[in-house]
């Protein structure tokens, strides 16, 4: 094979344009026909494909032209390139074009969506084989379309009565780059199921996915959920991704309560009663119910169902904190619920409040019932506040400390901080008096999490922290990333404990001691 031969000795400086992704261009191209106001794409590669997506919708009537980009600001050497299709004159693609290139059949979506019908030919072979586009089919079938294939070509149309298609939860068969069949590549991607078992509405979830990426993790998860409500909500779904998690390896549940109707933060215990006893029956895992549950509620809402259920295990809040997310606010253009854009842009606003009183009050309300507590610790300060109620005798040796990384208010997602949580711990307490777990929001979670466990430390993962399984892929649940993190530590040589293990390390009464 032809070799390069590289003379080193010199300093290399300079800048190198790295051209679009053919890609991430040939969808848009094909998005660009969902309009009929003009569309401008950036740096879009000068390719053979592209090339013949070109022609391919000039077919239908649409004006593709190359310019000089209009922003001298943001250079764009491979230039830019100006869509038109208005008027979009044929909702057809004939096999004469698409055969040349199996992307093409990535029309069908936009043209019916645009006309409530379209013809697309199949797209043919190539080189690696056939291009079976059943999951084109598939998804558009479910999002509502009627579809035959007839002389090789598929066409689409809208049911009698209907003028757009649905939103619906789609899953592919195959890993898949433009829902073609890749030869020489197998196994299962599940893309995007419906989080918590809900659709994602008929504005659909993909174009979101595009939106935020490149934002925070941590806001871009804020905002889907607003948004999709991608997270359990209803008992009967939380109780159903609670059991899924235990059975993936989790040792402990940490679990919040929703209003049914309108997926609100709720303390409500009656809530709770619907789906603690159904858990309980179905996993020996721990239950951990939460005595922070929202900014707005509280110090009695948030301990009421605590205080009714008496369970092993609760999560209390060591001072009081800034605790927002308003800048997820000007990236939602569209909120499921009334009360749902308040509560993200008020949160600028917000103190969530956990005083030396409350936090006194809620440990004393607990301690006959011989519940122990994962002490929140959001920023090095709470470990203080952690040892001053240790000196009060309200906190006793044994003690679980969770610290908290990457929350707007509380101590920033660095390594460095969470050595030095780790230090100032035992440095305070003793390395022997305590256990401790790391969960970190957003992209940061699995990061944090395997270095926790380097450490010595306990993991937490889950939806509440992060809505990510990997960069810019969304989790499916709280089950997959439990078994992400397990995969993690057997990797290090780390054991995940069973629930019985997870009592004797933090000294916990036990789950027939519980009033649920």
């Amino acid at each position: 094979m032809d070799k390069l031969l590289i003379r080193g000795g010199r300093a290399l400086n300079g800048e190198v344009p790295v051209s679009g992704a053919k890609n991430a261009a040939l969808p848009e191209l094909c998005a660009a026909l969902l309009t009929s106001d003009p569309v401008v794409l950036h740096n879009v590669p000068r390719l053979k494909d592209i090339a013949t997506m070109f022609e391919l919708i000039r077919n239908m009537g649409v004006s593709v032209e190359r310019i000089q980009n209009p922003d001298p600001s943001k250079p764009d050497v491979m230039g830019a390139v100006r869509i038109v299709a208005d008027p979009l004159t044929s909702p057809e693609a004939p096999y004469e074009l698409v055969k040349t290139m199996r992307a093409s059949v990535m029309v069908l979506g936009p043209l019916l969506a645009r006309f409530g019908e379209a013809t697309v030919s199949l797209p043919g072979g190539c080189a690696i084989g056939s291009r079976p586009v059943d999951q084109h089919i598939k998804g558009l079938t479910a999002m509502g379309a009627d579809i035959v294939v007839e002389h090789g070509y598929m066409i689409a149309r809208l049911p009698a009565g209907r003028t757009r298609l649905k939103g619906a939860s789609i899953t592919t068969d195959m890993i898949t780059v433009t829902g073609t069949w890749e030869g020489g590549r197998t196994g299962t991607f599940t893309e995007r199921k419906g989080y918590g078992g809900k659709a994602v509405g008929d504005k659909g979830e993909d174009t979101e996915v595009a939106k935020y990426e490149g934002y925070d993790p941590l806001l871009f998860s804020i905002a889907h959920f607003f948004r999709t409500g991608v997270m359990p909500v209803t008992p009967e779904e939380i109780a159903s991704q609670a059991i899924e998690a235990a059975a993936a390896g989790a040792a402990v549940l940490h679990l919040h309560a929703r209003v049914p109707e309108d997926g609100r933060p709720t303390g409500d215990p009656d809530v709770y009663a619907r789906f603690l006893p159904v858990i309980k029956q179905a996993t020996d895992a721990v239950v951990n119910i939460t005595t922070g549950g929202a900014i707005t509620m509280t110090v009695a809402e948030r301990l009421a169902a605590a205080v009714r259920f008496k369970p092993e295990l609760c999560s209390l809040n060591m001072g009081s904190i800034n605790f927002a997310f308003f800048p997820a606010a000007n990236r939602i253009t569209h909120w499921k619920h009334d009360w749902e854009e308040a509560y993200v842009r008020n949160s600028d606003d917000y103190i969530f409040r956990n005083t030396f009183r409350d936090i006194a009050y809620i440990l004393e309300m607990l301690s006959d019932a011989g519940t122990r507590f994962e002490h929140e610790c959001y920023d090095v300060g709470h470990l203080y506040n952690l040892a001053h109620f240790l000196d009060r005798g309200l906190v006793k040796p044994g003690f679980f400390v969770q610290m908290v990384f990457g929350i707007l208010g509380g101590i920033g997602a660095d390594l460095d901080n969470l050595m030095y949580m780790k230090q100032t711990c035992d440095r305070l307490f003793g390395k022997d008096a305590y256990q401790w777990s790391v969960l970190a929001a957003g992209r940061h979670q699995m990061s944090f999490s395997t270095q926790a466990a380097l450490l010595g430390g306990h993991v937490r993962v889950g939806l509440e922290d992060s809505l990510f399984i990997e960069r810019g892929v969304l989790a499916v649940s709280n089950a997959q990333q439990v078994e992400k993190v397990k995969r993690i530590l057997a990797e290090m040589g780390h054991e995940a404990a069973t629930p019985q293990e997870a009592r004797a390390i933090l000294g916990l009464k036990g789950g027939d001691r519980v009033d649920f």
